[in-house]
């Protein structure tokens, strides 16, 4: 059998001007990791990271721990569709055009305005993107820039076929992506329904490792969510 092995990226600068930056922890997070993959000696055949600088990053830390190890780090290469969807950019709008906003998120919405404190602020924001995420999943919103749900899933699924076809026995595959990329890459081994796939994906932690296993015949998942090379609980975050 082969693996493919998911990695969302480490913790990015949420909330500042820079969300795409890295936080100092989330450098640490992925450092942690590196270290991981070498103690266990990994061998990656191939590694694919999503276009974003988060993904991009957080894979030249781990890279650069391989490699001063002395262990095999193939070129990263870049597949657009492991990327995040767009779907925050509703927040935007409905922030600018706030007579727009579906009634189903106007509480929401109110919530995460006045919210003052981190807490706060970083609860009722993840309340009110989950709502927004499901009302775009069963098209009752849309904006242009946006685009589909089917359109992204199809994306993540033509990499998902892409990553894992015509590989020889007992590849090792690795991608750095996002919650919403693992969260469909989830739905496609899984064969899940969106909503059992989207409360999955709202539990993948920042620097957490998704496992499947395959073969040219089918293609299970194996380990879920795992965080065993960050055993300090200060370094496990959401966001």
């Amino acid at each position: 059998m082969s693996t493919l092995t998911f990695v969302r990226h480490a913790q990015a600068s949420f909330f500042d001007e820079d969300y795409d930056r890295l936080s100092q922890l989330g450098e640490l997070q992925a450092r942690r990791l590196g270290e991981y993959f070498v103690r266990l000696g990994e061998k990656f055949d191939s590694v694919y990271v999503g276009p974003a600088k988060r993904h991009r990053r957080s894979a030249n830390i781990v890279g650069r721990c391989m490699i001063d190890a002395g262990l095999s780090w193939p070129k990263p290469r870049v597949v657009k569709t492991l990327d995040e969807h767009a779907a925050d950019l509703f927040l935007e709008h409905f922030a600018r055009e706030a007579d727009q906003c579906p009634h189903e998120l106007r509480d929401l919405a109110h919530a995460y305005r006045i919210a003052k404190s981190p807490s706060d602020i970083q609860k009722s924001f993840q309340k009110l993107f989950e709502a927004v995420v499901h009302l775009w999943v069963e098209q009752k919103v849309e904006l242009p820039k946006v685009g589909t749900w089917d359109d992204y899933r199809g994306g993540v699924y033509q990499a998902m076929r892409m990553m894992t076809a015509n590989r020889p026995r007992g590849s090792h595959v690795l991608a750095f992506g996002s919650t919403g990329s693992i969260t469909v890459a989830l739905q496609y081994v899984l064969q899940a329904d969106e909503k059992t796939a989207l409360h999955l994906g709202w539990r993948l932690r920042n620097c957490s490792l998704t496992r499947f296993i395959f073969s040219s015949a089918r293609i299970t998942l194996d380990t879920f969510n795992s965080l065993s090379h960050l055993d300090d609980p200060s370094l496990i975050t959401f966001r």
